[in-house]
């Protein structure tokens, strides 16, 4: 992410791009696996076919594209391929902003805990996304409503759930910084 902003960081901002992906089926497998079958079950009873993880690409002044989105960590990078199964939503820029200022009102919208840190009840990516769109101004409650999926549903009453989350999140995150 830093390299990232270091060599992009002061380009304006044309579009935003969101794109959300249904997570992958290992994922799913693995969370069903822990929940013994409840997640799975809780999803066919919610109004959602899948879970999706959202993120964004974001075209510049320059027309270099940058992907970012949290995932145990946020990552900002150049772009490289289109995942084939994401769906799009396309946000207007309508104002001079260059992508590092873009973060920092998110930063400062956020907080450097809940920008930085995953919690897949609390802070995931979703949330992140929706805060991204509306630190900068960008956000709309329709845009707000297609980012952001109500997952509650997944967590009730599932404390070893979401702790189990929670470190597995962590656990990835740590080592990445190593």
């Amino acid at each position: 992410a830093n390299k990232t902003l270091t060599d992009y960081g002061n380009l304006e901002i044309k579009q935003i791009k969101v794109f959300r992906r249904p997570i992958m089926s290992s994922i799913m497998n693995l969370m069903n696996a822990f929940t013994m079958g409840e997640a799975k079950k809780r999803l066919k009873q919610s109004p959602y076919d899948s879970l999706y993880h959202l993120g964004c690409y974001i075209i510049l002044e320059n027309n270099k594209i940058v992907e970012a989105d949290k995932q145990q960590t946020v990552k900002i990078r150049p772009f490289t391929k289109e995942d084939q199964t994401n769906e799009y939503l396309m946000i207007v820029v309508n104002k001079k902003i260059t992508l590092l200022e873009a973060m920092h009102n998110t930063i400062k919208y956020m907080g450097e805990n809940r920008f930085f840190e995953y919690d897949a009840r609390k802070s995931n990516c979703q949330d992140w996304m929706v805060n991204v769109i509306n630190a900068n101004g960008l956000g709309n409650q329709e845009n707000n409503n297609w980012i952001k999926q109500d997952t509650e549903f997944l967590f009730k009453k599932q404390n070893m759930f979401e702790r189990f989350m929670k470190s597995s999140t962590d656990l990835v995150a740590n080592a990445e910084r190593m």
